[in-house]
């Protein structure tokens, strides 16, 4: 997280909420670190205020919590804005299995979709809510999830990667814009590579817009 420094207060809020989080999943801190990949004492040091989270370790706890049906935005975590954290109604707070079914999520009409393009919109950005057609490469990703992105273009993508490093990003599905993927991507110089799924092979970015994940939970079905 990049910016200003924050205050003690400011990290404790952040500790607060990221525990309440925590609770809601009923884990113990030893278990919540196993989840989201974590040493132990990182989650005692962001729950007591003492240090602030990474971006990446930020959204490992997004997507964790998106495995166990629980959506919490990194906008509430870092800074208390929108809605807390909820279960996703009609599922339980369980780690889902890949052939489980649960409810199905529209991904324009969800009370959550429109508050995240609502919230981007507002702030200049040209946010894309979509589902999945596509299980990602790390399989946190899964097809029917529902992803929230802030849609960029090429030479934008490049001038955010010299700062944040974003591993995965959303792409259009070949040239149709009305469905998309997740795919690693590689920025050489002024160009964007895809790598393919389950091979080492790279091909050349030939979309105009890219997005950048800023949301994620689990939907449909899992493949």
């Amino acid at each position: 997280m990049s910016g200003k420094k924050l205050t003690v207060d400011e990290l404790k809020r952040i500790g607060w909420r990221i525990r309440a989080v925590r609770a809601l999943t009923g884990l113990s801190q030893e278990q919540f670190a196993t989840l989201i990949d974590v040493p132990i004492m990182t989650i005692k040091g962001w729950e007591l205020g003492r240090a602030l989270p990474r971006d990446d370790s930020l959204r490992r706890v997004t997507d964790s919590m998106a495995e166990q049906n629980i959506c919490v935005s990194l906008d509430w975590i870092l800074h208390a804005e929108g809605s807390g954290p909820f279960f996703l109604k009609g599922t339980r707070s369980s780690l889902v299995k890949k052939d489980e079914r649960i409810d199905s999520i529209d991904a324009d009409n969800t009370e959550v979709a429109i508050a995240f393009k609502t919230r981007q919109r507002k702030i200049g950005q040209n946010p894309i809510v979509a589902t999945l057609h596509e299980t990602s490469p790390n399989y946190r990703f899964f097809k029917g999830d529902i992803v929230g992105a802030i849609l960029v273009s090429k030479n934008v993508a490049l001038e955010i990667n010299k700062e944040h490093h974003y591993k995965y990003w959303l792409v259009p599905l070949s040239s149709d814009e009305d469905r998309w993927i997740i795919r690693e991507i590689f920025f050489d110089n002024n160009d964007i590579f895809m790598k393919s799924p389950g091979t080492s092979d790279i091909s050349k970015f030939g979309g105009s817009l890219i997005g950048i994940i800023k949301m994620h939970y689990r939907s449909g079905v899992h493949t």
